[in-house]
């Protein structure tokens, strides 16, 4: 005979089981190593600030954690090993809206879209970008060099310090459009022979991050005068705003780094994960760290990377189209 009460008790039973499971499950994460693909080179700036949370999350986890460099390609390289890798949960991806965002769009035939291939987990900084120039420049605000260049049309140069379309080279092109200047590009294909260019006079201009030109600036080989964000950053406060030295009052130049997953990634995985990783990147070790590199130590939850990344989309696309921009 039927026993609905029976059959009932079994019902609740196993899903019990299955909740009991998954909530064991989910605290036994990791029981191996975890691995964190990068486009970042071993020793840049990001790269160390990934291996600051990669240390403090093999702590937490007790697991090894594995920064895996793969650069080159554009940063597709690092980001076809994590469309790839098994969606076990032992396999993120750390990257930023040039590889996200802006690589894309400038190579529209690249089979890449982040908003659906990628699922974000949190974001870890900003990168605010510093307008830098030549120490033999007469300039020592940013409405010096505006009045200039507005006098002077093609007279003064501006570097890209890694090629096209990197946050540098679309922010000068904004800067241009809104200030009403013409600066001549010249595309380097990395920050140091820009910077010694710059140091020689051969090179007027550029945005750059404080990670890439600290050297530079503490060597005397270029002066940053502004910073593009709305306002002063804490490692260097002696730095006015873009605004504050005469520029674009709502110019903000910068990069943001945030962690991936592949899709199909156990939800409970990734709801630990993300708890997790918050809590390194709040903890005051890896803030000053972020801080101290030239970053901007901000977090947000994946639902607001998506939507950054979604922005970006957007807006970027439309200065890549209007301006005309092509990749090399």
């Amino acid at each position: 005979m039927f026993d609905a009460r029976r059959v009932r008790r079994l019902l609740i039973g196993v899903a019990a089981s299955c909740v009991l499971a998954t909530a064991a499950f989910a605290q036994a994460f990791p029981e191996r190593p975890v691995r964190l693909v990068t486009y970042y080179s071993a020793g840049s700036g990001p790269d160390l600030v990934i291996r600051t949370v990669a240390e403090q999350l093999a702590k937490a986890w007790g697991q090894p954690v594995i920064v895996d460099n793969r650069p080159g390609g554009g940063g597709m390289v690092s980001i076809n090993a994590l469309k790839t890798a098994p969606a076990d949960g032992y396999t993120f991806g750390v990257s930023d809206n040039s590889v996200l965002a802006v690589y894309p769009l400038l190579n529209p035939s690249v089979p890449f879209n982040a908003e659906q291939e990628l699922v974000p987990i949190n974001l870890w900084m900003n990168t605010p970008f510093y307008l830098v120039i030549s120490p033999q420049s007469p300039f020592k605000t940013a409405g010096e060099l505006i009045a200039y260049a507005k006098a002077n049309p093609g007279k003064l140069s501006y570097g890209s310090p890694t090629g096209i379309g990197n946050p540098g080279h679309l922010g000068m092109e904004i800067f241009k459009a809104e200030t009403g200047t013409h600066l001549v590009l010249i595309p380097y294909k990395a920050s140091q022979p820009m910077f010694a260019d710059m140091a020689t006079g051969r090179l007027d201009v550029a945005f750059a991050t404080l990670g890439s030109a600290r050297a530079a600036i503490q060597s005397g080989g270029v002066a940053a005068i502004a910073v593009a964000s709305r306002q002063r950053q804490v490692v260097r406060p002696d730095i006015p705003t873009l605004a504050e030295s005469g520029g674009p009052a709502d110019l903000e130049v910068n990069g943001w780094m945030a962690m991936f997953a592949p899709r199909g990634v156990p939800a409970h995985i990734l709801k630990k994960v993300r708890a997790d990783v918050d809590q390194v990147l709040h903890s005051p070790d890896v803030v000053r760290r972020i801080n101290e590199l030239g970053n901007e130590a901000v977090t947000a939850n994946g639902d607001k990377v998506a939507e950054m990344l979604r922005n970006d989309n957007i807006r970027l696309g439309k200065i890549i189209k209007t301006l005309g921009i092509k990749a090399e």
